[in-house]
């Protein structure tokens, strides 16, 4: 449903510099490059977002997994 939401919200940063509807932006602006880099954009706004999502999932499982010196640990925060 935040599909094509999010399509607009990016579309129009890019066409007028700021979002259309007053939410919090930096997800909008992160996803940017990748609206201007793939040709289907909402392709470009599915890889970005599968991105940040897997980077983040990354960076929490290293922080609890080497704080807690246990990789199960690690997986269930992530």
């Amino acid at each position: 449903i935040d599909g094509p939401f999010y399509l607009v919200q990016v579309r129009h940063i890019v066409e007028k510099g700021v979002p259309k509807y007053a939410d919090p932006p930096l997800t909008f602006y992160m996803l940017v490059p990748f609206y201007i880099l793939f040709p289907d954009k909402m392709l470009g706004l599915k890889v970005g977002t599968s991105l940040y999502v897997t980077l983040t999932a990354t960076l929490l499982y290293l922080l609890f997994s080497q704080s807690s010196n246990d990789n199960i640990v690690g997986l269930i925060s992530s």
